[in-house]
């Protein structure tokens, strides 16, 4: 025994040690400003005087303002290829006697007029016209010819150009578009026709089929990556400072209010005083978090080692508690290196949720206390936010007595959305004073949260799993009379299953006013004497007659009835019931005698030596409150069927003789129990019991009336 318990201790100091050491191992390493501050609100610590030079860094809205600026009056750069020129314009001849000789071929074949293949005139004035559009697309080229890309749609803007290493101004209406030239190009070709010859519509029709997009190409070519180079080292170019706060200035007084300037100048000096640490300070840094974690894992041990030990005393209990303060904290500590994730989205308030479903409200508060006081060290306004967060755990544990309606889990989350909505309006409101300066985006942080509590109903189920724990949600769906077991009780031994169920209504009873868990006990009521389904003929509530009993030797008989139990823990097991549930089985007649065949035995045998164990159950006794009421119920139950009158009396006498002999007989030796609470317990007990067989007025008979008589006759 003394060898468990050591192992026992040694496993919770390691258990405490790894989960405060990891939560210290992610902690962030950089300094922590030791004021707190809030825009609008005044400042509560003394005068602040800068003891060295810090840069004053720009609000985060004044650097995006900046990096928009740049981004709409960035001037982009276009490059001047030389060489597209002269290849265009190349392209444009070919393609221009090309297209000529198959128009004139074309024509001769169709038209009426007498024109012959390469006629002089026609020839000279060809000539003459492709010349003519030679000149204007140099003049096009010179001047620049470009195709503007999507991201630079606009009509009219800047530009620089480039060409041979040197860059000049531009304007896109000094310079030709692509989508232009073909007009253009057919309109000053169209004028050159006329004044050469008007008799020759022809070359109209010409140009107007020419495509003269096919020919040319652009000579000042945007290229994007250079631009996205250049714009990028413009935008990184941009001053994140915008002034320098000497050692010796005053930062802020004492009672003066934080408005957006000195807001602006405390982040800074906070962001400069977190990131400048020595080896030396960042060595200090982990001692004091170091501390400052020991404290709290002290606290957490001494609450349960004077309030909770059977918490401390269960390994699976104590790993459940530390892993709630793991997950959480750890969790926390992570996001918060984030800054674009509030902490708030996180819903600590299924720590206490947690707890307070497999233990009890005063653990939980406890627990939570202490996860969100460690997450307070890494918080933006610390103290807000552990404000907020106690309140809305407080909440969450007042408003989910109980989940054995899961719907109670949707009305929590409401309730805590409400509390993390109306304490942080009120703050907002105190702080700034007006609705305008409110960041309406931080209650939707608070909305995912409460979404996310709702994950606490499977997390129950997972938690049952890992750990061996029972929820009154599932207590709820094992009291279900359809549950394969009871129906095979009941259809089995009606009789058992009967005496189960006014077990269940006594001991619950004794529950609700003694102490323990009431739907616990009525489960573990209804489950107790399932082993007799697998033999209900021997149990006298299940006889009509015949007494197998009676071909059988006494000790046979205890046997058979003893049997129930282990019989009951195998089908318990193999229907998975929960451990907790199981025990109401093993401990329901402790380490009591099957009396009846024990004495029956005795008075036929006196002289015989008995083998004690034969009519001994295996146990073992009690080991807490709410199998102790069981053994109770069930015995006085019982023991009632045999009474011949139903008096105060009689059952008080029944009811105080069967405790006293189970206390007398050590099977209380294990449970914390009062002699209070066991005389409370024989006060409902009788109550109950006098409730339930009360004495009924007799109806009297009608008397027969003169006219009933002669009717009669």
């Amino acid at each position: 025994m003394n060898f468990k318990k050591g192992i026992l201790r040694f496993y919770i100091v390691i258990t405490f040690i790894l989960v405060y050491g990891i939560i210290v191992l992610i902690f962030p390493k950089e300094r922590k400003f030791e004021f707190e501050f809030k825009s609008g609100a005044p400042w509560m610590h003394e005068d602040l005087i800068a003891e060295y030079d810090f840069p004053v860094l720009k609000s985060d809205a004044r650097i995006r303002a900046e990096q928009d600026s740049i981004n709409r009056n960035f001037v982009p750069y276009f490059e001047k290829d030389s060489s597209i020129a002269s290849k265009s314009i190349d392209v444009f001849q070919s393609a221009f006697e090309r297209q000529w000789e198959q128009f004139v071929k074309s024509k001769n074949k169709s038209s009426a007029l007498d024109l012959k293949l390469y006629n002089s005139q026609i020839s000279k004035l060809s000539d003459s016209l492709r010349n003519h559009l030679v000149l204007e697309i140099q003049s096009i080229y010179n001047k620049g010819l470009i195709v503007l890309p999507d991201s630079l749609s606009q009509e009219n803007f800047d530009f620089f150009v480039l060409n041979e290493g040197v860059s000049y101004p531009a304007i896109t209406d000094t310079v030709y578009h692509l989508d232009d030239v073909q007009n253009y190009l057919i309109e000053t070709a169209d004028k050159r026709i006329r004044k050469i010859d008007k008799q020759y519509p022809l070359f109209e029709e010409f140009l107007a089929s020419f495509q003269f997009e096919n020919s040319l190409k652009p000579n000042l070519i945007y290229d994007e990556q250079t631009n996205k180079k250049l714009l990028n080292e413009k935008l990184e170019s941009l001053s994140s400072t915008s002034g320098l706060v000497q050692k010796g200035e005053l930062i802020i007084q004492q009672g003066g209010i934080v408005d957006d300037q000195s807001y602006i100048v405390l982040t800074s000096l906070k962001k400069e005083y977190e990131s400048n640490a020595s080896i030396t300070s960042k060595g200090l840094l982990i001692l004091g978090i170091s501390l400052l974690y020991l404290a709290t894992a002290f606290s957490l041990f001494m609450f349960l080692l004077n309030f909770k030990p059977k918490i401390l005393n269960s390994a699976r209990k104590i790993s459940f508690v530390l892993l709630q303060v793991l997950v959480f904290t750890g969790l926390a500590m992570l996001i918060s290196r984030n800054p674009d994730i509030s902490l708030y989205v996180i819903p600590f308030v299924i720590v206490p949720m947690m707890v307070q479903t497999f233990f009890d409200d005063r653990t939980a508060l406890f627990v939570h206390i202490i996860v969100i006081m460690m997450v307070g060290f890494v918080a933006p306004n610390g103290f807000e936010f552990v404000f907020i967060q106690m309140i809305a755990g407080i909440v969450a544990v007042f408003s989910l007595k109980n989940i054995q309606q899961r719907k109670r889990m949707f009305v929590t989350a409401f309730y805590v959305l409400m509390t993390y909505a109306g304490l942080f309006f009120s703050l907002q409101i105190m702080y700034s004073g007006g609705l305008p300066h409110i960041d309406w985006v931080d209650f939707a942080w608070f909305g995912g949260s409460a979404l996310l509590i709702l994950f606490t109903i499977p997390l129950i189920w997972v938690y049952e799993k890992i750990f061996g724990f029972i929820s009154d949600a599932t207590l709820m769906e094992l009291t279900d009379t359809n549950h394969p077991l009871l129906r095979k009780l009941a259809e089995k031994a009606p009789g058992s299953f009967q005496h189960s169920m006014q077990v269940a209504n006594l001991a619950e009873a004794v529950g609700r006013v003694v102490g323990g868990n009431p739907l616990l006990i009525r489960t573990g009521a209804l489950y107790h004497d399932i082993g007799k389904a697998a033999t209900p003929e021997y149990f006298v509530e299940n006889q009509s007659g015949f007494n197998p009993h009676e071909k059988l030797e006494f000790d046979e008989s205890a046997e058979i009835i003893i049997s129930h139990v282990t019989r009951g823990v195998e089908m318990a097991k193999k229907a998975k019931l929960p451990d907790s549930v199981i025990d109401f089985i093993r401990t329901h007649h402790g380490i009591g005698k099957a009396q009846y065949f024990y004495r029956s035995y005795l008075n036929k045998y006196p002289d015989k030596e008995i083998d004690e164990a034969k009519f001994t159950y295996p146990g073992p006794s009690p080991r807490n409150i709410e199998n102790a009421i069981l053994m109770m119920a069930d015995s006085i139950e019982a023991a009632t069927r045999t009474l011949k009158e139903y008096t105060e009396e009689s059952i008080s006498k029944m009811v105080n003789a069967i405790i006293d002999s189970q206390l007398a007989a050590g099977q209380f030796d294990h449970v914390d129990i009062t002699l209070k609470k066991i005389s409370l317990s024989k006060k409902v007990f009788t109550e109950k019991l006098l409730s339930i067989y009360h004495t009924r007025i007799e109806y009297p008979e009608l008397n027969k009336t003169e006219t009933d008589k002669e009717d009669a006759q």
